[in-house]
């Protein structure tokens, strides 16, 4: 069987889940070392339900899965040369976590290596590949960086500065046509939201639960777990379009009143208690239908297509607000 080669825009996506993955599985594998529920062997517990039947998972599940999709995905790539990941495979990372644990800092350096000799190699097939890498990871380190160094008050709010976040906004945007529909809108819209985020004021562990909420968001439409359009609801629809059908009513009442201002003109022409030219009135009359008949035509289809656009419009702006998670959280 004949598999599809990929496209340029699949290729994108594929870099830009790349550098989120390579953030995760990093951030997962130090917040499990660091866990103080890490166990130095993996016992059963016939108590606990199979984790994917009750959709939760364990740390090191997740760490595992995360890995697995990075090596996978990776392999996935295009690239003149694959140089070796790394991060273990399953079976090596469990052994070697269940054993004398993983050197943090030293991965972290051989991670920094690899990732710039990717970023290269996707750079020389092709420069939205490597902008799309250099987002992906960023825009995980949002969540997975800031999560580390959360008791530093400097680091994070270098991170969750104004303006790293609306580069990040801007960057997103800039490949926007290069992604799925409204990915990038979703992805810009929230990260300017959170650029106005006011540390000194916020609740600080309320944030903390928002911003994973958030990242929750990213993650799910990054790897198309769900559609933006999940997000929206049956009101939402109906109240698209109600917004829909009021423009074109709004038009349509407004092709009306420049249909009877014109009749009102032809009819000026022949004012009563005057002898009337009837072949002048019918030539008139006939000008008029002809015309009016053109106006209904041209402008059925424009207000359709004006009702379209405002659907769309709407549609975008409630695919928007649903996807920010506000970090001004109410009690």
């Amino acid at each position: 069987m004949k598999t599809q080669e990929p496209t340029e825009k699949t290729k994108i996506l594929t870099a830009m889940q790349l550098g989120w993955l390579l953030v995760e599985s990093f951030g997962r594998l130090g917040m499990y070392e660091r866990s103080p529920q890490k166990s130095t062997r993996r016992k059963g517990d016939k108590s606990r339900p199979f984790a994917y039947s009750v959709n939760e998972s364990l740390g090191l599940d997740e760490l595992v899965w995360c890995v697995n999709q990075l090596h996978n995905l990776y392999q996935t790539l295009e690239l003149s040369e694959h140089p070796q990941l790394p991060l273990l495979r399953e079976k090596e990372l469990i052994k070697k976590l269940e054993s004398d644990g993983v050197d943090l800092d030293a991965l972290q350096e051989e991670l920094d290596a690899w990732s710039k000799t990717i970023w290269g190699l996707l750079n020389a097939k092709n420069g939205s590949s490597a902008q799309a890498f250099f987002y992906g990871g960023s825009l995980a380190d949002t969540y997975w960086y800031t999560t580390m160094v959360w008791s530093d008050e400097k680091a994070l709010s270098e991170f969750l500065n104004r303006y790293r976040l609306d580069y990040l906004a801007t960057q997103c945007e800039l490949i926007s046509d290069d992604l799925p529909a409204y990915l990038a809108d979703a992805l810009a819209n929230s990260l300017r939201r959170w650029s106005t985020v006011d540390l000194s004021a916020a609740d600080r562990t309320k944030l903390k639960t928002r911003l994973e909420a958030q990242q929750n968001v990213w993650r799910d439409l990054l790897f198309e777990r769900r559609r933006p359009e999940s997000y929206l609801r049956d009101k939402h629809y109906r109240s698209i379009r109600v917004y829909s059908v009021s423009i074109q009513i709004l038009f349509a009442l407004f092709l009306l009143i420049i249909i009877y201002l014109a009749g009102r003109e032809v009819g000026g022409l022949f004012p009563s208690g005057e002898s009337k030219d009837l072949s002048g009135f019918v030539a008139a009359l006939s000008s008029f239908v002809v015309v009016v008949s053109g106006l209904i035509t041209q402008f059925s289809s424009w207000i359709k297509s004006t009702g379209t656009r405002a659907a769309e419009r709407k549609k975008r702006q409630m695919i928007l607000k649903n996807t920010f998670r506000d970090w001004r959280l109410q009690d």
